[in-house]
């Protein structure tokens, strides 16, 4: 009876220890895409009703440059990334001479954010490194990825709220995604998700900004690193998954290449056609800028780019 007994003890202590043990984190190669849904977690709702704040329409004009200062820049200098004038794009190298020496400019956050006033020996600064101007301002403010047009350039704005990045639904859109582009275990790494009515209708979009690269030294990229946004959309009554940017590598051996990164910072209607065009911000080593996407149905479409790529 004395060894029944001590058996059962020993029994009872290994169970409670494999009970309370923390779990093992799984690699990067261990993530598997199939994931199983927690019937407690909320359901994906992309047609609900947003909550924020009413769209704000300012007064007109008749064409602005666009500027944008990064989330990393501790200065007070922007960067012209082009301009819009009659619903059309122009780009940076066509709108840059157009800044005029103490020209005010509204910024825009997730909002409005102030005024800036251009500076700088009234011109703008060329950088022959990058081929990309940018121009000072006495707008010192630190405010993430800022977008500044000309004071009373017409933009309407409809305030956008994020969403938690352990959202098993949003897991599962980012790796059913990777799968159908070929990916057999891709590590789900969300940095971002925001929902926002693009389009002014009532129904919310879904914007998800994912990257892994298994060195992060910004150097190198493999297979299964990758970095993309994805915008989640109803579509009649289904929700699909459209790609706004995708950067892929397949290569089975690691490659200098210096990948990019891309990140929703912002959303606003620039050329008053009614639905917010994305402003992606782009990181790379010893390099950065922005993209500017318009988005039309399930068509995303890109309108403006100064990126420095060397």
């Amino acid at each position: 009876m004395k060894l029944v007994g001590t058996i059962l003890m020993v029994s009872v202590f290994l169970l409670s220890c494999s009970l309370f043990s923390p779990l093992a984190l799984p690699t990067p190669t261990a993530i598997f895409p199939t994931i199983v849904m927690d019937p407690t977690q909320p359901a994906e709702t992309p047609a609900e009703t947003p909550t924020n704040l009413p769209s704000v329409t300012l007064s007109a004009a008749d064409f602005t440059p666009i500027l944008y200062r990064d989330n990393f820049s501790g200065y007070n200098e922007f960067q012209v990334i082009g301009g819009v004038q009659d619903g059309n794009w122009l780009p940076a190298n066509v709108v840059a001479d157009q800044v005029g020496f103490e020209q005010a400019f509204d910024l825009y956050a997730n909002g409005y954010a102030g005024v800036a006033i251009t500076k700088d020996n009234g011109a703008p600064v060329f950088n022959s490194r990058c081929g990309e101007t940018y121009i000072g301002s006495d707008f010192s403010t630190y405010i993430p990825n800022l977008i500044g047009v000309a004071q009373d350039w017409e933009v309407t704005y409809r305030p956008w709220g994020g969403t938690a990045l352990d959202s098993p639904v949003y897991y599962a859109a980012v790796a059913d995604w990777l799968v159908s582009q070929g990916f057999t275990l891709p590590y789900v790494q969300i940095s971002r998700i925001l929902r926002v009515d693009l389009e002014g209708d009532g129904v919310d979009e879904v914007f998800i900004s994912a990257a892994y690269f298994n060195d992060e030294s910004g150097h190198m990229a493999e297979q299964g690193d990758y970095s993309i946004i994805l915008m989640r959309k109803l579509v009649g009554s289904e929700v699909v998954t459209v790609p706004v940017v995708a950067e892929l590598y397949t290569s089975p051996t690691a490659e200098l290449v210096f990948p990019f990164t891309y990140s929703l910072a912002s959303l606003l209607d620039l050329n008053q056609d009614g639905n917010l065009e994305l402003i992606v911000e782009v990181t790379r080593w010893e390099g950065s800028g922005v993209i500017l996407y318009q988005v039309d149905g399930t068509n995303v479409i890109e309108a403006l780019r100064a990126v420095c790529a060397q």
